[in-house]
């Protein structure tokens, strides 16, 4: 997946770069950034020298973007259905509820837990700025 964005600021090795939110992200409502907002801001590792004004492309790998969602989406469902299961089958309906709530927090939790040891193990590729798609012109 390669987006566009634009370099707002440069410094000490890093770049922030402003992007506009796609069609597909206002329909996925998973992001942390408000419904109103369609502009975005991310920073990344200056490594084609780009400096404020420029417009970078950013690549994050297909299969870091399929394994991020399987992550966001499925693993919340799999502990929420672990916890109606046990509930059901071993007290009944009201704590089949309970406990797929509890699961569903527990899922999130282990989502942070995961994204924490991915980071710290660089085994979760991050999106890399690969190339200035046109440079600001200077006046």
């Amino acid at each position: 997946m390669i987006e566009t964005g634009t370099v707002i600021k440069a410094q000490d090795g890093n770049i922030a770069v402003q992007f506009k939110r796609k069609t597909d992200c206002e329909k996925c409502k998973m992001c942390m950034f408000s419904e109103n907002s369609n502009i975005f801001e991310i920073e990344f590792e200056n490594t084609v020298n780009a400096s404020a004004g420029d417009i970078v492309s950013v690549e994050m790998p297909k299969r870091i973007v399929l394994f991020s969602s399987f992550i966001v989406y499925i693993i919340p469902l799999l502990f929420c259905a672990a916890g109606l299961f046990l509930g059901y089958f071993i007290w009944g309906e009201i704590a089949a509820i309970a406990l797929s709530a509890a699961f569903i927090a527990l899922g999130f939790v282990f989502i942070i837990l995961l994204e924490k040891y991915l980071n710290k193990t660089k085994k979760l590729k991050k999106p890399v700025v690969t190339a200035i798609v046109k440079k600001k012109i200077e006046s």
